[in-house]
């Protein structure tokens, strides 16, 4: 199984600052990871898949129901 570090991903991928990846990965807005020790790492299909949803315009993580946040 083939695995991208999240700084690859960030760097090269997403080319964004630590910053900004940090605000996507807070809000929930990042492909599912694999934690290894203290690092995440993405699979190459869940990045497609992730970019996928992004550019059909489709939040990766929209809850399809309705949540009260009181």
């Amino acid at each position: 199984m083939q695995l991208i570090s999240e700084k690859r991903f960030r760097v090269e991928t997403l080319k964004i600052s630590a910053t900004s990846f940090w605000r996507l990965k807070k809000a929930g807005d990042l492909p599912v990871s694999i934690m290894i020790g203290r690092r995440n790492y993405y699979t190459p299909d869940s990045i497609m898949e992730w970019l996928t949803k992004k550019q059909s315009g489709m939040n990766p993580q929209e809850k399809t129901e309705f949540e009260d946040t009181r």
